[in-house]
């Protein structure tokens, strides 16, 4: 069977032609990681800057709240007035819940914005 070739941003892959049941979704120039990185393209850019955005929000939480419950901070995300923490257990973000609607003006001092709403949600842990 003769195969289509198609582009997508970038990124070439080569189709089955109609009625062909295999299916080959491999890149024919596949690329590593470190090389996608090192060529700077602008989604990974634009990634790396809202990663390290949600890393300074992070350390900003952990930073205002009680040490106990900023341990069991895995995640945070600030946007728009609005706080998105994902704690490790549900009984830690109970605390977390009271201790964030206590501290919300320590917390937008150290966030550098007014929060306005608190949402504290169970999340998985990060890693193995």
């Amino acid at each position: 069977m003769q195969k289509k070739v198609t582009e997508n941003k970038g990124f070439r892959t080569s189709k089955a032609a109609a009625g062909d049941t295999a299916r080959s979704a491999a890149p024919q120039y596949p690329k590593t990681i470190s090389e996608l990185l090192r060529l700077g393209h602008k989604r990974l850019d634009d990634l790396a800057t809202g990663l390290d955005a949600r890393d300074r929000v992070l350390a900003g939480v952990r930073a205002s709240l009680p040490a106990p419950i900023a341990a069991q901070v895995l995640t945070a995300r600030f946007a728009q007035g609005r706080l998105s923490l994902g704690i490790s257990s549900a009984a830690w973000a109970s605390r977390a819940r009271y201790a964030a609607a206590a501290g919300r003006e320590q917390l937008g001092a150290a966030l550098g914005a007014e929060v306005t709403t608190v949402r504290v949600r169970v999340a998985r842990p990060i890693g193995p």
